[in-house]
């Protein structure tokens, strides 16, 4: 167990990493597409999801993201752990 822990903090930096990465593309899309652009894309999802919020899917959609991103986690700690224990064992 307390091998796994570097395993993991380094899992959680990649993942870090990962979301800060597609937060940085998303800003810069729109940066080219200009604020007319963001703005009318905000005001349809606005229209389509915010103005009538549906707690049902809204529930769902939490639950499975929360399962994508806990099964990612998991599978990059296995694959850290088997990358790490085979180099060890050469």
């Amino acid at each position: 167990m307390r091998t796994e822990l570097p395993i993991r903090a380094a899992t959680a930096a990649l993942l870090g990493e990962m979301f800060g990465l597609y937060i940085h593309s998303y800003r810069m899309k729109w940066s080219r597409l200009g604020e007319d652009a963001y703005l009318d894309h905000e005001s349809l999802i606005f229209s389509r999801s915010i103005a009538h919020p549906r707690m049902f899917l809204t529930f769902v959609e939490v639950i499975l993201m929360a399962l994508v991103v806990a099964a990612l986690y998991e599978l990059i700690v296995a694959v850290l752990s088997k990358l790490t224990n085979t180099s060890r064992q050469n």
